[in-house]
């Protein structure tokens, strides 16, 4: 097994501002790419805001090009938007927990214990059921961390909780074996927590042998929840990890190269004003879009920079 210890220096000097890199200045620029307010005309969003009770509003989205996508579950819809324009209401009856679109038109929603693909309008054409699995990560588990992905080829995979990838569908369906936003240079990618409450990224090969480990570097604190967010064109690696810093938990996502070498950490907001399963997706140029919830409306930001 190969171990990479080799990183670059990195000091965050302010949120979506500037951030310092031994190697150059990176200009992190942020753009609003969906907004819709809460309420329940056609483009707002959906919300229960009950005394004493957890706020309830969208879970779940997707990115695919200019356009976004945003699962409602209170008005048991689909919110889609192009950037810059007004968010338009998709389908009816429509209640899930993951959310993914194909590249083709189709939209894959995880509804319980099976995935539905709809049309570009929210019609349903086709049910797949989940597999049935050990307690844990089980068809029909809900919640941070499980999530619908596209690869490369446009096939649709759910990754459940203990991380593992199940094809549902999309182009090459019946002979792909695992989607490739889980792998980069051919290595299957997951999380390991080790001793000490040390987190690393291992690279897989199709035996389960790790090829590749790469220390998850915080810069103070401790580790909360990390996830494997994928692949960009690049071959880079993605992390999304809570890092616990006294009393507050601070919400980051960090870019590493195949070589193991952390490239830019972004610092993004953690103040949600509702519970949200999946919070970040990365495109294929290395953006990174965060689902945002706050008192005023939901939004998806896209997070981008260059090294000058």
């Amino acid at each position: 097994m190969r171990l990479i210890e080799r990183f670059r220096g990195v000091s965050v000097v302010g949120l979506g501002v500037w951030y310092a890199f031994m190697l150059g200045t990176v200009a992190l620029a942020q753009e609003t790419v969906f907004s819709a307010s809460w309420g329940d005309k056609p483009g707002q969003a959906g919300l229960i805001n009950r005394v004493e009770q957890e706020r309830i509003g969208p879970v779940s989205f997707c990115v695919n090009g200019d356009e976004s996508f945003v699962l409602d579950n209170v008005h048991k819809r689909i919110l889609r938007a192009k950037a810059g324009k007004g968010a338009e209401a998709l389908g009816r009856d429509i209640e899930g927990s993951a959310i993914a679109v194909d590249g083709t038109g189709s939209i894959w929603v995880q509804q319980g214990a099976e995935v539905v693909r709809l049309d570009s309008q929210g019609n349903r054409v086709q049910s797949v059921a989940m597999k049935k699995k050990g307690k844990g990560s089980g068809a029909d588990v809900e919640g941070y961390g499980v999530e619908l992905v596209r690869d490369g080829q446009g096939r649709i995979s759910r990754r459940g909780l203990d991380q593992e990838m199940e094809v549902v569908g999309g182009e090459s369906a019946a002979t792909a074996s695992a989607a490739s936003s889980s792998k980069a240079a051919g290595l299957n990618y997951r999380i390991k927590r080790m001793d000490g409450n040390e987190v690393r990224l291992l690279g897989l090969d199709g035996g389960g042998e790790p090829k590749v480990s790469i220390p998850v570097r915080l810069d103070s604190g401790t580790a909360g929840a990390a996830l494997f967010k994928g692949a960009d064109a690049q071959g880079n690696l993605y992390v999304e990890i809570e890092r616990i810093a006294g009393s507050r938990a601070e919400f980051e996502v960090h870019r590493y190269s195949p070589k193991g070498e952390r490239l830019r950490v972004y610092a993004l907001p953690n103040d949600y004003f509702t519970t949200v399963y999946k919070k970040t997706e990365i495109g294929p140029d290395g953006s990174v879009y965060q689902l945002r919830t706050t008192p005023d409306g939901v939004r998806v930001v896209r997070y981008s920079g260059e090294v000058k």
